[in-house]
Parts: C-alpha cells; sequence; structure tokens
C-alpha cells in the first residue's frame, strides 16, 4: 500500500513540475538553466529532511562502490532521462512527450527478461502492443494533426509566441524539412528519456533492497553527483549569459519547480523502497493522466489537445500497468 501511495504521490509531481517547467521553455526558449538550477535546491530541500531520516549517520556505512552506483543512477536519471525529456517537452509539449516517456517499462521489462530470466508473458506482450501503440500514435500527430502548435518562446513581455513544430506554414504549404526534423528529435528524444528512466529505476531498486536502505541519503548522492557533472556549467559564457537574463519570475517557477521535483524524486525513492520497480514504474505512469488534466487548465494554449494525444496517453498507461503485471 506504502509503494502505491509514494508512486501515485510522486507522479502527481512529476506532472505538476512539468507543467511549470513547460512555462520556463516557453519565457526562455531553453532548459539547460533549469536543469542546473533545480539540482541545488533539491540537494538543499533534502538536507533539511535529513533530521527526520537518520541524520548523516547513515553515509559511514555506504562503500565507494555503492556511492559511485547510486552516482551512476542520479546521471542517468537527472541529466540522461530528465535531459532527453526535457528536451522531448521544448520540441513537442508535455502532453506528446508523456507518453513516449512511458515507455520505461517497456525497456525494463525487455531488459528482465534479457539480462535476467524473468518470464515473458501475455500481459508483457499486450503490454508492449499498447505502449508501441501510444507512442505510434503521437509520431502521427505531426501529420495527422497539421495545424498543431507548440510553444517555443516569448514575443516579448506581452504574449507567448506559437511555431508549429509540424504544421502547415502560411498558405497551406507542408512543414518545412528542418520543422520535420525537429519533431522526429523529439520523439526520440522522448524514447530514449524512457530509456535513461527504466535503467535508473532499475538500478536505485537494486541498491536500495541490496546494499543501502536509506532513500534520502541516496538521493542526496544522486543528486550531487548529477550537480557536479553540470557544474562547469556557470563557467561557460553562453551559459553564465542566460543566467544573467534570466527575470525574476522565470526564476521563481524554477525554484518553485525544483522544489517540486525533489518532492517527486523522493516519493519515488521511497516507493521503490518498498515495492517492485515494475509496480512504481506502472503507477508513475499515471503522471500522463495528471499532466494531461493540469495542462488543460493551466497551459491550454500552450500545448497540443486532440484524439491522437488523448488515445496515445491513455494507451501507454494501459501498456505500462500490463507490463508490470
Amino acid at each position: 500500500m506504502g509503494g502505491v501511495a509514494f508512486s501515485l504521490l510522486a507522479a502527481f509531481f512529476f506532472a505538476s513540475y512539468l507543467v511549470l517547467f513547460r512555462r520556463v521553455v516557453v519565457r526562455t526558449g531553453e532548459y539547460t538553466t533549469a536543469m542546473l538550477l533545480m539540482l541545488p535546491v533539491g540537494i538543499l530541500y533534502y538536507l533539511a529532511l535529513m533530521p527526520a531520516f537518520g541524520g548523516f549517520a547513515p553515509f559511514a556505512s555506504i562503500g565507494p562502490g555503492v556511492a559511485a552506483l547510486f552516482a551512476l543512477a542520479g546521471i542517468i536519471n537527472m541529466i540522461g532521462g530528465r535531459g532527453l525529456n526535457f528536451h522531448s517537452i521544448r520540441l513537442l509539449g508535455g502532453n506528446r512527450a508523456a507518453p513516449l516517456t512511458n515507455t520505461s517499462p517497456l525497456y525494463a521489462g525487455v531488459l528482465g527478461i534479457l539480462l535476467l530470466d524473468e518470464p515473458f508473458s501475455v500481459p508483457l506482450v499486450l503490454g508492449i502492443v499498447f505502449i508501441v501503440a501510444g507512442a505510434t500514435l503521437i509520431s502521427q500527430t505531426g501529420s495527422s494533426n497539421p495545424g498543431s502548435m507548440v510553444a517555443t518562446g516569448y514575443a516579448g513581455d506581452s504574449g507567448l509566441r506559437l511555431e508549429a513544430v509540424v504544421g502547415r506554414s502560411e498558405g497551406g504549404n507542408p512543414a518545412s524539412v528542418a520543422a520535420k526534423v525537429s519533431f522526429w528529435e523529439g520523439i526520440l528524444a522522448g524514447l530514449g528519456a524512457g530509456l535513461c528512466f527504466a535503467i535508473g529505476a532499475v538500478l536505485v531498486r537494486y541498491l536500495l533492497h541490496e546494499k543501502f536502505n536509506h532513500p534520502l541519503q541516496g538521493n542526496i548522492i544522486s543528486y550531487a553527483a548529477a550537480l557536479a557533472t553540470l557544474a562547469w556549467m556557470p563557467f561557460a559564457r553562453e551559459h553564465r549569459a542566460r543566467l544573467a537574463r534570466l527575470k525574476r519570475g522565470d526564476l521563481a517557477l524554477i525554484l518553485v519547480g525544483g522544489l517540486i521535483v525533489s518532492s517527486a524524486g523522493f516519493s519515488q525513492y521511497l516507493a521503490l523502497n518498498v515495492a517492485g520497480a515494475g509496480l512504481v514504474s506502472s503507477i508513475q505512469a499515471t503522471y500522463a493522466l495528471f499532466l494531461l488534466f493540469l495542462s488543460w487548465f493551466l497551459n491550454r494554449r500552450l500545448e497540443v489537445f486532440s484524439m491522437e494525444v488523448v488515445l496515445g496517453i491513455t494507451a501507454t498507461v494501459l501498456g505500462t500497468v500490463l507490463v508490470s503485471l
């Protein structure tokens, strides 16, 4: 029961922060600054929680090899998975990126069969079919819904500038080759994010159950490793310029988003500590439904809402549940 509750909580937090992140991307036109700033926010948040979860004492019992694996999990999840997910959202929007990221249980199921000798079951086959169908529906939104619009940046302070990632240009002409490339780049980035999240979840599940039963401390190591990997960014001229241009309202959104996604990550680690990676992945897949609901109320002008999107999200959520049975 605890695994289900923590997984649902993580799903809601993930959806909430992606709604905020989508607005940040629209305002700033990029996502790497948000990735960087969210990490120290998360570390400070976890440090504030530590007195209630054993303090610093558990760190004394962790070996260097286990710490290195938690660091690897953080890099895979927070730089690989999160970075590719952010890139997919920038190109496709949150609604269309969500079913692609939700392919993570598909990868986990296949890896389990190939590497862990897990059984090849009927629910797994059906789940794969649903997940592939959902991702395929999303891949069709560019051609079957030529007027789909995705926000890419600001048109000054007065409003949002919307551009078609794949759609009709003026006069009804087909979209440019560059736009089509961007669309498929978003598709591949979403699928890549799903793969990274699957590998990270399996690794964290193994570490928490076999090596180090302290989710908060493990999460701090993961966050610190991800932050160390991106520590070069403030020293690069381009990134310093982006930080200098960041408006106060955008910074506030990033900081709030950092707190929310840190809550999501901690909830996920708590869920993996008491439940299997398959169960956690299947329940967390409902974040796509939360995202669809929240986007309708908060980001309606920034997202694509079509029958293909709704059916694609529904299919991938059903598929993840079946894969995890």
